[in-house]
């Protein structure tokens, strides 16, 4: 059970990892990706205002096409375009550099967001793995005009080298995560071995507490604990072959042990009267499930036994106690251990009588299918039984506790 945790814990601490690196690398992925924006915007700018700066008095459409011939092989980047407009927001002049008009086409000509806060404004598009940024900032006041908008081509070795970096940042951000994990890891098991290790007890404890307790009920009722021990094993074989889930078969398991507890409040003048009871005193003693539904209610743990506690008296068609269910209205948990009650009370050895046959027990239990029995579980019954009587029937105490605490432990 340890080593499961461990390997759930270190999955779980794997994957929360990975989660929280693809998060916070994606998160500094975009910061860095955002300030390579800004940096290509600042440069943007600054020729910009270089291009201002230029202001010499010769035509403004010449000294824009000069200005951005003499920066086409600039290490950063280049304008492959740009437009100057006044302070009316009126276009001045226009240049561009080389067939532009596909990247003109990419962005939305008709917007215009002049900037009015004294900063620029940008958007982007990348086009057959060049990226181009569209800028418009303010120019300083003068004969060049209120505004500067330029397409700008970003170099694809200044976009690499940025990548690259950014690509350095979130490795090391998810290497900083993994490591942190790696570290954790010993640590977190290490505070939870034992915590484990007293779950593991509690749990066998708790096993440990149903096998006395059904035993003592039994050695009351002057039966054995190896009724408990078979009928036990018998439920949890037909479960599966049922298809019962993990749970279902946790719950028959616990009602198994303690299907006849409610005996505890019978007196011994009635449960161990050699005789046939009366009328009268077998009221008294159907009164023994209420009793056992009453105890298990009790306990969070064994309140999931309660259905097998309180339907194993049942039949099929309507006639058993104590509310007379009948068919699938009975759980199907109570219906399994009716079956298997039965046959191991035929088959076993008591002070009072001898073992019943194989062949006559189970056709004892064939001929009550459908009155008695739910005809399903003992067509899956018949299927296993042949196999599972010859050895748990030569099975002695030791070697039938062993099966059952390896079958309960499966299943806890």
């Amino acid at each position: 059970m340890q080593r499961s945790f461990y390997r759930t814990l270190a999955r779980r601490l794997s994957a929360a990892a990975l989660v929280i690196a693809l998060v916070l690398g994606g998160a500094v992925y975009l910061y860095e990706m955002e300030r390579i924006d800004d940096a290509v915007v600042d440069l943007a700018m600054r020729e910009a205002r270089a291009f201002a700066a230029l202001d010499d008095g010769t035509p403004l459409e010449s000294r824009l096409r000069g200005f951005l011939a003499a920066r086409e092989h600039g290490p950063d980047g280049h304008f492959v375009f740009a437009e100057v407009y006044d302070a009316g927001r009126r276009p001045l002049a226009e240049v561009s550099r080389g067939d532009v008009a596909a990247v003109e086409a990419a962005f939305d000509r008709t917007a215009h967001p002049f900037p009015a806060d004294g900063r620029a404004h940008y958007d982007k598009v990348t086009l057959g793995g060049q990226l181009y940024l569209r800028v418009l900032t303010d120019l300083p006041s003068g004969r060049s005009g209120g505004f500067f908008e330029g397409i700008f081509a970003v170099a694809p070795e200044r976009l690499a080298h940025a990548r690259d970096s950014v690509l350095g940042t979130v490795a090391v951000v998810v290497a900083a995560v993994a490591g942190t994990t790696l570290f954790l890891l010993p640590i977190v098991i290490g505070l939870n071995r034992h915590l484990v290790s007293l779950s593991e007890r509690l749990l066998r404890a708790n096993v440990e507490i149903l096998e006395v307790l059904g035993g003592a009920i039994a050695k009351r009722d002057s039966d054995t604990s190896q009724h408990n021990f078979r009928v036990t094993l018998y439920a949890v074989r037909l479960a599966e072959e049922l298809g019962l889930d993990r749970a279902a078969i946790r719950a028959l398991i616990k009602g198994a042990f303690l299907h006849d507890v409610g005996k505890i409040a019978i007196g011994d003048a009635i449960l161990l009267k050699p005789g046939k009871l009366t009328e009268e005193e077998f009221a008294v003693m159907k009164t023994h499930v209420d009793h056992g539904v009453d105890i298990v209610r009790h306990s969070r743990w064994l309140d999931d036994a309660a259905p097998v506690v309180g339907g194993h008296h049942e039949k099929f068609d309507g006639g058993g106690y104590p509310r007379g269910l009948s068919g699938e209205a009975i759980p199907v948990g109570a219906r399994i251990f009716a079956v298997v009650d039965v046959f191991d009370a035929l088959t076993s050895r008591r002070p009072y009588k001898e073992p019943m046959p194989f062949a006559k027990a189970m056709a004892i239990i064939g001929g009550d299918s459908g009155r008695h029995f739910d005809p399903a579980v003992v067509a899956a019954f018949t299927r296993i039984a042949g196999d599972l009587h010859a050895r748990l029937s030569a099975s002695g105490d030791d070697d039938l506790r062993a099966a059952v605490l390896a079958a309960t432990t499966a299943y806890f």
